[in-house]
């Protein structure tokens, strides 16, 4: 057989066939690798922000239930503090309507004293 025989040049065209499938098959389990190693690498990426975003959350409720309970407590310092200021403005009124009774017995007046 020569070189133009139709069966070498098939041959020949099916061994560099077979050499660039070989290739193939190499260059493609060599991506798989390399994609393996990213997915994994970007797997352990995901789970550490995962973690730091739960730790995150996690210190945000505990601070958020802390700011309530002092809101709370602000509430209630608030509400006090207007009861207080109530009885004293009440407690005033009372004392200023003694001292202007006081002062029209003084002045021997019998009109009601001014409010």
């Amino acid at each position: 057989m020569s070189a133009d025989d139709p069966l070498s040049r098939i041959d020949a065209h099916m061994a560099r066939g077979n050499e660039l499938m070989e290739q193939n098959r190499a260059a493609f389990q060599d991506l798989r690798t390399f994609l393996r190693d990213m997915t994994l690498r970007q797997e352990k990426v995901m789970r550490g922000m995962l973690a730091r975003l739960e730790e995150q959350s996690t210190e945000i409720r505990e601070q958020t239930n802390v700011l309530r309970q002092e809101g709370n407590v602000l509430r209630q310092q608030t509400e006090s503090i207007r009861e207080g200021r109530e009885e004293f403005v009440q407690e005033s009124r009372a004392q200023r309507a003694a001292l202007f009774r006081m002062l029209d017995r003084l002045d021997g007046g019998d009109s009601p004293a001014a409010a």
